[in-house]
């Protein structure tokens, strides 16, 4: 029997079933990390900048592309972001995108002709050539610089590291706005993406998608990424370094090939080298209990980068801070939900953090993890267990300490797919959840 994941909602209970062994907490500890630095770089962002305008409701994003030179020297970033978009209501005159203040917006067209935009409250206004009916394409170009402004510990930073640049960024939930003018809501994927970035030629740069071109012109290089699947804003991702690269290969279900690349820093390459090998089989085992990788005409990665903690599930290239094993199968976990399938709204990101922390422990149970699937079963419920409140829906994201909130949104929502898994039992269980992921 089949069951519709959407009956999960009809079987939730409040309290969990406690399982017998204790465990240390320190096997929680890459998730309290990671949700404590997105927390730390969300928190400045006001209510208001979270959420979507009217006038956001009234088109939809079918291409960005990114041409960025980030000055390593001046820590100015410069750019031009072209957006595609379709009309979804009659006589859209205007559209409205999320940008910060603090950048300095140089030119905007449309539709190729020079327009005269409003930039204020965080969001820049540009006024269309004439009124769109509902289904007709539009295009702007913003052309821009400045330097992007933190917010906490992440969405753009000029960092260095050994006295190397080390150029990041990590936009999750709302700090695309920091740094590329966008529709900054993760509800409106775009259908595709292209990322060029210049850089001096003694950096490289790791990106979403696939290296369609690598060009040199004097001590300046070019990189061209291309990401063909829908993706949205705060999954677009930057990692410059003079990194070690090397690759591995996943072979298909259809016994085809992908490459596993690796952007390393050149003092850890022996150090991560034995987890990192350890990518490719997981890959296996998820695409065995979930379907096929879902990027797999493209690629997946690692790049290292200087964060708080944990990392960050960018399509098809992960930001690391560590290297564990739980590290490394949470965040390749989230290309299937948190990336393929993506939350609309923050209120739910359980559905991005407990699976990806459940799949953590399915690779336990599959005897690919890094403890044994009892002690981890422990480890998450002395985790949720320390307090006896709380739900994982997301009831005020303008909190951002709940939207990342480790103990309910990642290990008890975790728990909350196990339990479903011991009332449906397994077949019926792993059924709903490939009907939830199709």
């Amino acid at each position: 029997m089949r069951i519709p994941f959407l009956l999960f909602a009809l079987i939730l209970i409040s309290c969990l079933t406690v399982w017998a062994d204790d465990q240390q907490l320190s096997q929680n500890s890459h998730i309290i990390a990671e949700a404590q630095s997105k927390q730390q770089m969300a928190r400045h962002l006001a209510l208001a900048n979270a959420q979507i305008t009217p006038n956001q409701q009234q088109f939809d994003v079918t291409y960005y592309e990114l041409d960025l030179f980030p000055d390593v020297e001046t820590h100015v970033l410069y750019g031009s972001v072209l957006m595609q978009a379709r009309a979804l209501s009659e006589n859209l005159s205007h559209v409205e995108v999320n940008f910060l203040d603090n950048m300095q917006v140089d030119s905007v067209f449309v539709n190729g002709a020079l327009a005269q935009a409003t930039h204020a409250d965080d969001l820049l206004s540009i006024p269309l050539d004439r009124n769109y009916a509902a289904g007709e394409l539009f295009e702007t170009r913003v052309v821009y610089h400045g330097l992007p402004a933190q917010t906490g510990f992440g969405a753009f930073d000029f960092g260095t590291l050994n006295g190397k640049p080390m150029v990041w960024t990590l936009s999750e939930p709302f700090g695309a706005r920091n740094w590329w003018p966008c529709k900054d809501v993760p509800a409106d994927k775009a259908d595709s993406v292209d990322i060029k970035v210049t850089v001096r030629s003694d950096l490289i740069v790791a990106s979403n998608g696939l290296l369609k071109e690598k060009i040199v012109q004097d001590d300046r290089t070019t990189y061209w990424w291309q990401e063909r699947y829908p993706i949205t804003t705060y999954l677009v991702s930057l990692a410059i370094h003079p990194y070690f690269t090397y690759s591995d290969w996943y072979v298909t279900l259809q016994n085809d090939s992908m490459e596993v690349q690796f952007y390393v820093f050149p003092q850890n390459v022996n150090r991560v080298r034995d987890n990192y090998a350890k990518t490719v089989p997981m890959l296996e085992t998820l695409s065995e209990l979930f379907g096929e990788y879902p990027f797999i005409n493209e690629k997946y990665g690692h790049a290292k980068f200087i964060w708080g903690g944990g990392g960050m599930e960018h399509q098809t290239i992960t930001s690391l801070a560590g290297y564990s094993e739980s590290l490394i199968v949470h965040e390749l976990a989230h290309q299937w939900w948190g990336n393929m399938v993506t939350c609309e709204t923050f209120h739910d990101i359980w559905l991005n953090e407990g699976f990806a922390t459940y799949l953590d422990g399915l690779s336990c149970e599959e005897g690919i993890g890094y403890t044994s699937w009892s002690n981890w079963k422990s480890s998450k419920i002395n985790h949720v267990t320390g307090n006896n409140y709380g739900s994982t829906y997301v009831y005020d994201t303008s909190y951002v300490w709940n939207i990342f909130s480790s103990r309910l949104v990642y290990s008890k929502g975790a728990l909350l797919l196990h339990m479903l898994r011991w009332k449906l039992g397994d077949e019926d269980f792993f059924n709903a959840i490939m009907d939830y992921i199709s």
